[in-house]
């Protein structure tokens, strides 16, 4: 049900293998626990009409959180994963001052201040860096100065009972599971994301551009060993730390003469094609975030690439890029997020638990 508009209990019954007279208890149960609201008739013949049924948007509520260079990015979601709200913050020095504002928008939507929406049912936090997902921990981030730390368990801190479901990614990854979900890559199973991040001049030691990769092979977002995959490492970025002494690598391509962009670009393309070689993927798209998109650089990437695919002639392979820029990666996680809790996870049987035993 959470993956569709809406249902009927027939073509429930092939999924969940409980008799017709079962599936209308349940969700007569699960309408009066509003977990579940009907959403009109459709005619089923003999003068009979079918009751359409979906999730109901109030039992609850996603938070997304991106801690940018540039912004903090928070989006509030409800049930169904449709926008609530959305607040934009100038982005935190540390990741303390970022885990104290989260904590300030948990409670705001707790009613803490003022306003109330749904229970909270999961969140998305989602940074630049090797990101471990699966044990919530940043195994390393230059640009937040953190190595092993088990972010995951920090923010299950801020709840005093039981946390809500809490996921922890790398920033490319969410943007690519975006562009897979509702982006340029709706159709198709096997893409890379080149993602290029600016930077804010506020703070020297952070003023470099930073650039990352998110991968999906068949259908699926691939991480690799400990949140390693698509981490573009020294290799990708050579061609800026020899062209920029140190501490002057610029925060944003609009900082570089257009000879330096068309370098930068050949040279990011040519070693991407080897990747593509390799992967075989069905597109590369770019995704510029927090940073102005640069056709031209894309253009220059996109010729690249073409020159260095196996075999040669590949004109036809499609570099393309994305309009969507941060939006894809907080699509991204509203639906990875979703995608967690409707598994089913264990937050989501304790919550349907709990709708049963009401009276």
């Amino acid at each position: 049900m959470a993956e569709t508009e809406a249902v009927s209990q027939a073509e429930l019954i092939p999924k969940v293998q409980l008799k017709r007279t079962s599936i209308f208890y349940v969700m007569e149960r699960m309408k009066r626990g509003k977990l579940v609201r009907s959403s009109g008739n459709v005619p089923s013949g003999k003068g009979r009409s079918t009751i359409l049924w979906k999730i109901y948007e109030g039992a609850g509520t996603f938070l997304v959180a991106y801690f940018g260079h540039k912004h903090n990015y928070y989006r509030v979601y409800s049930f169904q994963g449709g926008l609530l709200q959305a607040i934009d913050r100038p982005f935190s020095p540390t990741i303390g001052d970022a885990i104290a504002e989260l904590q300030e928008i948990i409670q705001d939507l707790n009613g803490t201040n003022g306003n109330r929406h749904a229970p909270l049912r999961g969140v998305a936090v989602s940074l630049a860096g090797i990101i471990d997902s699966t044990n919530g921990e940043v195994i390393l981030s230059r640009y937040w100065r953190m190595e092993h730390y088990a972010l995951a368990t920090e923010l299950k801190k801020l709840w005093d009972t039981s946390p809500p479901l809490i996921l922890v990614e790398n920033n490319a990854r969410l943007s690519a599971w975006g562009e897979r979900c509702n982006g340029l890559a709706r159709e198709s199973r096997d893409f890379i994301v080149l993602t290029i991040h600016g930077a804010s001049k506020r703070e020297s030691t952070r003023a470099e551009i930073g650039l990352g990769s998110g991968i999906v092979l068949d259908g699926r977002l691939f991480a690799g060993k400990n949140g390693g995959a698509g981490e573009l490492d020294r290799f990708f970025t050579k061609w800026l730390l020899t062209h920029y002494p140190a501490g002057s690598v610029p925060s944003s391509l609009t900082e570089m003469a257009e000879e330096q962009l068309r370098d930068f670009a050949s040279d990011l393309g040519n070693n991407f094609s080897h990747i593509i070689n390799y992967l075989a993927p069905e597109k590369l798209l770019v995704n510029f975030n927090e940073e102005p998109p640069s056709p031209l650089f894309v253009k220059w990437l996109r010729e690249a690439v073409h020159a260095n695919l196996e075999p040669p002639g590949g004109q036809d392979f499609p570099v393309e890029m994305s309009p969507r820029g941060v939006e894809s990666l907080l699509d991204g996680g509203i639906h990875r997020l979703r995608q967690l809790y409707f598994a089913p996870s264990n937050h989501l049987l304790q919550q349907v638990q709990q709708t049963l035993k009401r009276r």
